[in-house]
């Protein structure tokens, strides 16, 4: 799959450069979750050193690759590694300030709905800041779906009658003290990887549910 998508890149990129377009074309690339560690590893994903995989809120499972290209970025960006607090919908905002576009939805708005949950990047991507404008994400209950049903689940992610969406994950920017992440309720997934996976080794946190708090860094994680 990688080597197809380097590719598909690859005939993007020179069919811009060819109608004279690149130097006006901004490139954004995100994976949307961790690979999948689920079923017993049978899905044959691997992501050492983070904890846990698709389908959880764990660092495997939430913290993924993303990068920018193309000649719209100024130069003194280009090559930087930027390690500020993103997630992908930021970018719906980001687009529609390059674009010149209101990004409110002014119906949703009519109707009492929230605003969107985006915020334009464009600062921080082009250097004109040195820090992300996210400084905090929450995410929805990991713990219930489909693939791992537990009781009393109020969360399926849209999926069956009951979709009552319910927040369990909490992450912060703290500055100089990293990002740091709460997790509540009972989750799967709650084990490391190693270098080679699926092996031999017995792995039951994959399927067992813990109850309890998590309040997990970039590098470890401390249960109560």
């Amino acid at each position: 799959m990688v080597s197809f998508l380097d590719t598909a890149i690859a005939n993007a990129t020179r069919l811009l450069n060819l109608k004279g377009m690149y130097d006006d074309t901004l490139i954004f690339f995100s994976s949307d979750n961790g690979g999948p560690i689920y079923a017993k590893g049978d899905c044959g994903a691997n992501n050492f050193p983070l904890r846990g995989g698709k389908a959880s809120n764990w660092e495997g499972g939430v913290r993924v690759n993303a990068w920018a290209s193309g000649g719209f970025i100024p130069e003194p960006m280009r090559g930087k590694k930027l390690e500020g607090l993103t997630a992908v919908w930021d970018w719906y905002a980001t687009f529609a300030h390059l674009g010149g576009v209101d990004p409110t939805d002014h119906r949703a708005a009519a109707v009492g709905l929230p605003p969107i949950d985006g915020m334009n990047l464009w600062p921080y991507i082009s250097g004109l800041v040195s820090s992300s404008p996210r400084k905090a994400l929450s995410l929805g209950g990991s713990s219930c779906h489909w693939l791992h049903p537990l009781p009393n689940c109020i969360n399926l992610w849209g999926d069956g009658t009951n979709t009552t969406t319910i927040v369990d994950t909490f992450i912060e920017d703290q500055g100089s003290e990293g990002l740091w992440k709460l997790i509540t309720g009972r989750h799967t997934q709650s084990g490391w990887q190693g270098p080679l996976f699926p092996n031999a080794s017995t792995f039951k946190w994959n399927s067992r549910s813990d109850l309890r708090v998590w309040i997990e860094g970039m590098s470890h994680a401390v249960g109560y």
